[in-house]
């Protein structure tokens, strides 16, 4: 099992991948709670709200990440980037959450919708540090009408059906653990960097 510092060097090194470093401490707050909204999420509201005293307690102090040189502080601000003996850990912690999956089969429908992530504009440009070249409208093409929990959940669900190697869709498309991983720090990602666009959807659609 992870621990919450692992955990959250995990969606360090999402940020990092995804676009130009330093990532802020409220982006950081965010990526993890994606990740694992039961260790990040704040108390009786887990699912809607994160609870950023979690990972500052990982952070900061002399048992945090930034002292232990997990993380490294822009000098007299909250913006980080990951180190590099923050990616090897974070490298660990992804090699023990992959042994530890069960096996389990998809649905052609699953397998449908994994493939178009797998595809997608948002995917391909954030997997490859392109990032910043990725806006709302490729975000909404990545989700295709589901909600950021709901590709989460697709993911999860994926991840286990891999977990021992490379697993060949319906579709011709080769799917790895490891992409996997990626694809749902990708979703984390995007959750993170478009949450108002998000809401004010949401609030226009239940209006």
């Amino acid at each position: 099992m992870l621990t919450a510092p692992q955990k959250i060097l995990l969606a360090a090194r999402a940020l990092s991948d995804a676009g130009p470093e330093p990532f802020t401490i409220e982006q950081l707050v965010v990526a993890a709670w994606k990740l694992d909204k039961k260790a990040f999420g704040l108390k009786g509201f887990a699912d809607k709200h994160p609870n950023s005293n979690v990972v500052y307690s990982s952070i900061m102090g002399q048992r945090g990440l930034v002292f232990r040189g997990y993380l490294d502080q822009c000098q007299g601000s909250k913006v980080y980037t990951l180190s590099d003996k923050g990616r090897v850990e974070a490298g660990r912690a992804d090699s023990g959450v992959r042994a530890v999956l069960p096996v389990v089969q998809l649905s052609r429908e699953d397998e449908e919708n994994l493939t178009r992530l797998l595809r997608s504009k948002a995917y391909l440009r954030i997997a490859a540090g392109q990032g910043g070249t990725v806006n709302f409208t490729d975000a909404l093409a990545f989700w295709f009408g589901q909600v950021p929990d709901e590709v989460d959940g697709l993911v999860e669900t994926a991840r286990g059906s891999v977990a021992r190697g490379v697993r060949r869709l319906r579709s011709g498309q080769e799917v790895r653990s490891n992409e996997l991983w990626t694809l749902r720090q990708v979703n984390a990602w995007l959750a993170a960097k478009f949450a108002r666009e998000l809401e004010r959807r949401s609030a226009r659609h239940s209006a």
